[in-house]
C-alpha cells in the first residue's frame, strides 16, 4: 500500500469529514426527490468538493528521514609559521567553506595561534596549539546541527597533542577534518656562524655560514670582518637547509685583541625572507698573541720596524690618535701602547685616557723621532708630569736656544788660504747666526788663545773683528783645545752646547777622545771640520762620534766656509741629536732584565737620539757612551711607562736593528713592560629569552676569586637595533646581576624578538682609585619559535589528526558538511486535498449555469 494511503487510512481526522459529506449527500437526495434537486452529476460533484475540503482541514501529514544540518568551525592558523602566502591559502579554503555551506547550516571561522579568536585580534600567534584550538571548537555551545571541525594549518605544533584532541572531541560526537596548507612562507635564516674561538693574526681561518628557509635558489652572503673588506659568496640553496663557506680569511691589521666576524644572507626574490633581523648572524674571533700591541706612528715606519722586531711573539696593530681614546674602556687593553713620530699637539688632547690605561696596567713606550719626545710640543704638559720617566731637553728660564764655540787651528800650517778662509767662515758664520746665540771663538796651535769668550752674537760686528785678528804659527795640540772648549761651556746654560773644531794636521791622540766623551756626558756637542789631505780624519771622526757631533772632510780650502756655515747654522737645534752612540747598560735591575742574553758589545750604535734628562722617578735602562738617556723606565699606577730615545726609524736605529742584539733588546724592553699580575678581569653573561634578558658580570682579581666594591653598567643591543642600559645589582661576591624586560622588537611576537643580542659591560672597579673597568662584550641568541625551524607540512599529524577525530585530510569544501545523519519529519500533503477541492467547485459553478437548476 502506498505510504500516503496508509498514513490517510492511520490518520483519523479523514472521519471528521465523513458525516459532512453523508449530510451533504442526504440533503441532495431529498431535493432530488421532491423534484427540487439538481442532477446526479452535481450531486456527486458537490459531494466532493465538501469531502476534499474536509480532508484539506484535518492537516494531514506523511513521515520522512531528512539529513540534519551541519554546525561547521572552521580553525585558521594564524601562527607564524603561516606568515604571507600560507595565510592567505587557508583564508581561501575557509571562504570556499562559506560559500559551499548547504541552506539551515552555521559555519563559524576563528583564528588560532596559541589560543583561539573569532575577530582576528585576539590570539596570540606566537605559538601553535591545535590541541587547544580543536577543544574549544568542539566546545562551542551548537547551533541546533551536527558540529564539525576543519583544521587549516601546517600541522607544525608546537604545544598540546592535537591527535588526542582530536580523539576526545569525537567522542562527543564531533567530527575533525584537517586541511593541510603546504604553502610556505618565504623565509630564509641564518641559523649559526662557524668560526675557530681563536686565531693568530697571520694564520688563514674559514667561516661557514649555516642557511635555512622555504624556498629553492640562489642564494647570497656577505661577510665582513670588523675593520676589513666585505666578502660575497653565493650558493645553490635546496630547502630546508643549507651552508655558505668562507675560506682564506685573515684577521684585518687594524684589529686588536678581537674581531667581530658578521655575515648577512640574502634570496634571489625580493620578499624571500619575513624578518630581516634573522638574516644575519655575528661572532667574536679572539686573536692570539703574546703582547698586544698598539702603535701610534704618523708615518708607520716604525710600527713596521717593531712588528718585525716582535714577530710571532706580539700583535702590532698600526692604530690612530684619536683610538688613544678608547683605552680605558678596551677589551681587553692592549699589553703596550707604543707612540712613535707623532705631533705631540695631538697627543696631549689624549693624556687623560692615556693616564687610565697605563695606572689599570696598560704598558706605554715612547719612541724617538724628530716629532716625538719634543720640549715644545710636550713640555712641562701631564704627558712629562705623570708619565715620562725622563725630562725632555729643555731650556731653563730666559737661557738662549743655543751655544756656539769656534775651536779653529792657528799653527803654521795653515798659513795662506787656508786660514783667509777660515776667517771668513768664521765671520760669515758669526753674521748668521740669531742675535741671542751665544758665540765664542778660540784659536790654539800649541797653546789656546780665547779671542773671543761666550756672549750673545748680538749684530756680529765685535765677533768679526776678534776673528779677523787670529794669525797663525806654531804646532797642533787638540787635546788642549778640547780641554779649553770644555771648561768654555761647563758653566754655560743653553739648550744646546755646540763645539766646532776646525783643524788641518795631526795631533798626539792621547786624552783626546776620553775629553770628548765627557763632554759629551755635559750634553755638549763637538763637530769636526778636516781640511786638506793631512788631517787624522780617524780621530776626529771619533771625537765627533763620541759627542753626537758630525765630522767633515774639506778636501779643498775653499770647501770651508760652506760647511762651516752649514753647521754652525744649521746644526742640531730643540730635541734632537744625531751622529753614532754607542748604547751602554745602566747599573740597574730592570737594566738586567732588559739586557738578558744581549751583549753590549755587540750593539752597533745608533745614529741618533732625542735629547732628554734622567728624572727621579725614573730608572735608567740604558745610556749613550756621552750619558744621555737611551732607555729609562718608569712605573705609574699598575703599568709601565719606558722610552726609547732613539726610536726604530731607519735613519737613527737601522743598523742597530739589522743585528740579532738589537732585535732581542728591543723584544725584552717590550717584555718588561708587559701588564703585570694584578688587574681586575671581568667575565661577562648573558642569556635571552621570550619575556626576560638575564645578565651577569663576574669581576675577578688575579687570583680568580671575587671582588667586592665594583660598579658594573650593562648594555644590550637587540635584534631590532635598539638598546637597553641597566646597571648590575651585586648578589654575590665578585658576582652583578640584573633581569630587564624583553621589550625588544614588536610586542607580542616572540620571532621579532629573536636573534642575536650583544651585551656590553664597563664601569668602575673596586678599591679607591675606581679605575674603569676594561670594556667586555659577548654575544647570545635568542632562538626562533620552533614552528620556524619547519618548512614543510606535518602530514603525518595532519593523518593522525583526521583519523583521531573521523574526518578527512584535505576534505574538499562540499565534503566537510557531508555525512551529518537524518532526523524523523512528517511532511503535510493538506495541498493534495485542497488544490481538487478547488477544480471541482470551479465546475460546479460552472455546469449549474448551464443548467439553470439551483440547489
Amino acid at each position: 500500500m502506498p505510504t500516503e494511503v496508509a498514513v490517510f487510512l492511520q490518520d483519523p481526522t479523514w472521519l471528521l469529514a465523513l458525516p459532512v459529506a453523508l449530510g451533504w449527500a442526504a440533503y441532495w437526495y431529498r431535493r432530488r426527490a421532491t423534484g427540487h434537486g439538481a442532477s446526479r452529476t452535481a450531486l456527486v460533484l458537490w459531494t466532493l468538493v465538501v469531502i476534499l475540503v474536509a480532508l484539506a482541514a484535518s492537516g494531514p501529514r506523511i513521515p520522512e528521514e531528512r539529513p540534519v544540518p551541519a554546525d561547521v568551525v572552521v580553525l585558521v592558523d594564524g601562527s607564524e609559521s603561516m606568515r604571507g602566502l600560507a595565510l592567505e591559502r587557508a583564508r581561501e579554503y575557509a571562504a570556499k567553506v562559506v560559500a559551499a555551506a548547504p541552506p539551515g547550516a552555521v559555519v563559524r571561522i576563528g583564528t588560532f595561534g596559541r589560543g583561539l579568536a573569532f575577530d582576528d585580534a585576539g590570539f596570540d600567534p606566537t605559538g601553535t596549539a591545535i590541541a587547544r584550538a580543536i577543544a574549544l571548537a568542539a566546545a562551542l555551545p551548537s547551533q541546533g546541527g551536527a558540529r564539525r571541525v576543519v583544521v587549516v594549518s601546517d600541522m607544525n605544533e608546537t604545544e598540546g597533542d592535537a591527535q588526542s584532541a582530536a580523539r576526545a572531541a569525537r567522542a562527543a560526537n564531533v567530527v575533525v577534518h584537517v586541511k593541510t596548507i603546504t604553502e610556505t612562507a618565504p623565509e630564509l635564516l641564518v641559523s649559526a656562524l662557524e668560526v675557530p674561538r681563536i686565531v693568530r693574526r697571520t694564520q688563514p681561518f674559514s667561516a661557514v655560514a649555516r642557511v635555512d628557509g622555504t624556498r629553492p635558489g640562489k642564494v647570497t652572503c656577505s661577510l665582513r670582518l670588523q675593520g676589513g673588506p666585505e666578502i660575497t659568496r653565493s650558493s645553490d640553496f635546496r630547502p630546508p637547509t643549507g651552508a655558505v663557506k668562507f675560506e682564506g680569511l685573515t684577521v684585518p691589521r687594524d684589529s686588536i685583541d678581537r674581531v667581530e666576524v658578521r655575515v648577512e644572507c640574502h634570496g634571489a626574490e625580493p620578499l624571500s625572507s619575513g624578518w630581516p633581523q634573522n638574516d644575519s648572524w655575528t661572532e667574536v674571533v679572539e686573536i692570539a698573541g703574546k703582547t698586544r700591541v698598539w702603535c701610534v706612528d704618523e708615518g708607520g715606519s716604525q710600527c713596521a720596524t717593531l712588528s718585525r722586531v716582535l714577530g710571532d711573539a706580539g700583535d702590532v696593530v698600526t692604530t690612530t690618535v684619536s683610538d688613544l681614546a678608547r683605552l680605558p674602556v678596551q677589551s681587553p687593553r692592549p699589553d703596550v701602547v707604543v707612540i712613535g713620530d707623532t705631533e705631540p699637539k695631538e697627543l696631549l688632547a689624549f693624556a687623560e685616557p692615556l693616564t687610565e690605561a697605563v695606572k689599570a696596567g696598560t704598558g706605554l713606550l715612547f719612541l724617538g723621532g724628530e716629532k716625538a719626545l719634543s720640549q715644545a710640543g710636550l713640555g712641562g704638559t701631564a704627558i712629562e708630569r705623570d708619565l715620562l720617566p725622563v725630562f725632555l731637553n729643555r731650556k731653563q728660564g730666559d737661557e738662549p736656544e743655543r751655544a756656539v764655540l769656534m775651536v779653529i787651528d792657528r799653527s803654521s800650517s795653515m798659513a795662506g788660504q787656508k786660514i783667509a778662509l777660515a776667517r771668513e767662515a768664521a765671520i760669515g758664520s758669526a753674521s748668521a747666526l740669531p742675535k741671542d746665540t751665544l758665540l765664542g771663538v778660540m784659536a790654539f796651535d800649541t797653546k789656546v788663545w780665547d779671542i773671543l769668550p761666550l756672549a750673545p752674537v748680538a749684530d756680529g760686528q765685535r765677533a768679526a773683528q776678534a776673528i779677523a785678528s787670529i794669525t797663525v804659527g806654531g804646532g797642533t795640540d787638540i787635546f788642549k783645545a778640547l780641554q779649553a772648549a770644555r771648561d768654555a761651556m761647563e758653566s754655560v746654560r743653553a739648550s744646546q752646547r755646540l763645539v766646532v773644531l776646525l783643524t788641518d794636521g795631526a795631533s798626539n791622540p792621547k786624552g783626546v777622545v776620553e775629553t770628548a766623551q765627557a763632554m759629551g756626558r755635559m750634553g755638549v756637542q763637538v763637530s769636526t771640520i778636516a781640511i786638506g789631505p793631512e788631517p787624522d780624519r780617524v780621530l776626529l771622526a771619533r771625537v765627533a762620534e763620541a759627542t753626537g757631533g758630525r765630522h767633515y772632510w774639506a778636501r779643498d780650502a775653499e770647501a770651508v766656509p760652506r760647511l762651516l756655515l752649514d753647521e754652525v747654522t744649521g746644526g742640531q737645534s730643540g730635541p734632537t741629536r744625531e751622529g753614532k752612540r754607542a748604547v751602554v747598560p745602566a747599573p740597574t735591575p730592570v737594566a738586567r732584565k732588559v739586557f738578558r742574553g744581549v751583549d753590549p758589545a755587540r750593539l752597533a750604535p745608533v745614529e741618533g737620539l732625542s735629547q732628554t734628562e734622567e728624572r727621579p722617578e725614573g730608572v735608567l735602562i740604558a745610556t749613550a757612551e756621552s750619558g744621555e738617556p737611551v732607555a729609562a723606565i718608569r712605573q705609574v699606577g699598575a703599568g709601565e711607562v719606558a722610552v726609547f730615545t732613539p726610536g726604530l726609524s731607519e735613519a737613527w736605529t737601522k743598523a742597530f736593528m739589522e743585528v740579532p742584539e738589537g732585535k732581542r733588546f728591543v723584544a725584552n724592553l717590550m717584555s718588561v713592560m708587559q701588564k703585570q699580575a694584578g688587574s681586575v678581569e671581568v667575565r661577562p653573561g648573558l642569556r635571552p629569552g621570550e619575556d626576560r634578558i638575564e645578565i651577569t658580570a663576574d669581576v675577578l682579581g688575579p687570583d680568580g676569586s671575587g671582588l667586592e666594591g665594583a660598579q658594573v653598567n650593562a648594555t644590550v643591543f637587540g635584534p631590532d637595533g635598539t638598546t637597553r642600559q641597566v646597571r648590575l645589582e651585586p648578589v654575590a661576591l665578585g658576582r652583578h646581576a640584573a633581569s630587564i624586560v624583553n621589550d625588544f622588537g614588536v610586542l607580542g611576537s616572540v620571532a621579532s624578538r629573536s636573534g642575536t643580542y650583544r651585551l656590553v659591560l664597563s664601569g668602575k672597579g673596586p678599591g679607591p682609585d675606581r679605575l674603569p673597568l676594561p670594556e667586555v662584550q659577548t654575544y647570545a641568541s635568542l632562538p626562533f619559535p620552533a614552528e620556524l625551524a619547519r618548512f614543510q607540512a606535518n602530514m603525518t599529524l595532519a593523518a593522525q589528526v583526521a583519523e583521531a577525530g573521523g574526518g578527512k585530510v584535505d576534505p574538499t569544501p562540499e565534503e566537510v558538511f557531508a555525512g551529518t545523519g537524518t532526523l524523523p519529519f512528517a511532511r503535510p500533503i493538506s495541498h493534495l486535498f485542497l488544490l481538487p477541492a478547488i477544480v471541482l467547485f470551479v465546475v460546479g459553478l460552472f455546469a449549474r449555469k448551464r443548467t439553470g437548476r439551483g440547489v
